[in-house]
């Protein structure tokens, strides 16, 4: 039985299509990767789209970004999908700008940027926003900065069961920084608080 193509992956032969037919920038060997794309030949697909994405094609760097990220022709690599998706979205790529919003390190990367005031205005709110996706699907990265944002009180309302909890998660995949903050605000917290974040922490699944 084949596998069906989820939503982007159509929306990107749709996109990739319109462009083979309408203009000279998606090369021949583009239009060859495509083909064997459509054919599930992901290792001809992979080599002729990585060519052209090396030579600066936005829709190959994007379909190179779809590849690593699903796995197909290649481990699974979410840093190198964001990597190429990032690429494709720097040229104005509407498929990568849409797959990187999705994407948790990504999300994490823009919540730190917004806290930090890093190439757009400094705003905590928005920091939590992006943050927070991040961290619900698992991130750990995302998980501890979460945390500090609830342990200092910046873009929410201080809160230490909450601040423990996202700590905690993040410690428990091994992150230090989380560790050290879990620890320091237990420190701070009732035998209580601590029980209720350790209850928080037991009940949390990550979305998908």
């Amino acid at each position: 039985m084949k596998t069906k193509f989820i939503p982007v992956v159509i929306t990107c032969l749709a996109i990739a299509t319109g462009i083979a037919s309408s203009t000279s920038a998606w090369s021949q060997t583009s239009e060859e990767a495509l083909k064997a794309f459509e054919n599930r030949d992901y290792v001809t697909a992979l080599a002729g789209f990585r060519l052209n994405a090396d030579l600066g094609d936005p829709d190959a760097q994007s379909f190179l970004g779809m590849m690593y990220a699903l796995g197909w022709g290649v481990p699974q690599d979410k840093t190198e999908a964001v990597r190429w998706y990032r690429l494709a979205a720097d040229q104005g790529n509407p498929i990568a700008q849409r797959e990187l919003e999705k994407m948790p390190a990504f999300q994490n990367e823009l919540g730190t940027n917004y806290a930090d005031g890093i190439g757009v205005p400094q705003d905590d709110a928005k920091a939590i926003h992006w943050y927070t996706l991040a961290a619900e699907q698992g991130f750990a990265d995302a998980q501890f900065n979460l945390g500090f944002m609830y342990m200092e009180g910046r873009g929410v309302l201080q809160d230490f069961a909450i601040a423990h909890m996202w700590s905690n998660l993040a410690s428990a995949q091994g992150h230090a920084g989380g560790k050290q903050n879990r620890d320091l605000l237990a420190a701070s917290m009732s035998a209580d608080q601590i029980a209720e974040a350790q209850r928080l922490a037991r009940d949390w699944t990550p979305v998908d």
